[in-house]
């Protein structure tokens, strides 16, 4: 059992954790809803249906019970709060990625500083109903990267998420998953909404974006990606999303405190 899961005397336990670059978090859940978000680095978020990107300047949400895995692809100072959805029934029942407002973040704060051994004050009941509140106002800045469930499907996204610079085509994917190419081309526009080429552009849009907040070079964000040079990948990246990676990095929300974010793409639910 994890600390935040055993006898609490308070319906909200925050703390303060830090994580590696390459850092691997196993798959789990917990009996308490989750707010999580970072004060530095980047970290991706597994369900069993998808994945989405949690940088700074957002938070990921995830009810009690949602079995998830973590992986931290920079060196990251992480916030989480756990909240006991029995004292805050009106807790969304999905997971999100929610704009870090600056009194959602300074709320999570103040629960990090109180004692969790000693009883609220009246002013502390109020603060954690209004982190609770300000969590079911938030709007979803966008449901995350489908995986579908379909396993052959399965097979192709999983490993695209693992290397996203993998150029098979689709009908090399299709040998791979030992489907038709036509049926594996039907499988991904009924399970996440999105043609095969839309889907895996949309995936290294968001590892670009990562790439770009977390200060690397265009050069290498290229060729990490699988792309023959870095006017290839430049010409994509300006393409989908309207400007060049070199202005796309100035412009990331955050960027000027040093805390860089950055809107995940948005990708149609499965």
């Amino acid at each position: 059992m994890l600390p935040e899961d055993g006898p609490a005397l308070n319906p909200v336990l925050a703390l303060s954790r830090d994580h590696a670059r390459g850092a691997h978090v196993c798959r789990h859940s917990h009996a308490r809803a989750q707010l999580i978000f970072l004060l530095s680095g980047a970290m991706r978020i597994g369900l069993d249906d998808r994945v989405f990107s949690v940088p700074p300047g957002q938070a990921a949400f995830l009810p009690g019970g949602v079995p998830h895995a973590a992986d931290y692809t920079e060196r990251s100072a992480v916030r989480v709060a756990y909240l006991d959805p029995a004292a805050f029934p009106g807790l969304p029942g999905e997971s999100a990625v929610l704009p870090l407002a600056g009194l959602l973040r300074e709320l999570v704060l103040r629960a990090i500083a109180l004692d969790p051994g000693a009883p609220w004050s009246a002013a502390d009941a109020r603060a954690m109903q209004v982190l609770a509140d300000e969590i079911c106002r938030a709007r979803d800045l966008a449901p995350g990267l489908a995986l579908g469930r379909d396993a052959r499907l399965r097979r192709v996204t999983e490993a695209l998420v693992a290397d996203p610079a993998d150029r098979r085509s689709l009908p090399e994917w299709a040998v791979t998953a030992a489907v038709a190419e036509r049926t594996l081309a039907r499988l991904f526009v009924r399970e996440t909404g999105l043609s095969f080429a839309r889907w895996r552009t949309r995936l290294q849009i968001a590892r670009a974006r990562e790439a770009l907040a977390a200060g690397r070079p265009v050069t290498q964000i290229a060729y990490d990606l699988g792309y023959a040079s870095p006017s290839a990948f430049t010409a994509m990246f300006t393409r989908e999303t309207g400007q060049p990676p070199h202005l796309s990095r100035a412009t990331l929300p955050g960027a000027e405190d040093g805390s860089p974010s950055f809107p995940l793409p948005e990708i149609p639910r499965g």
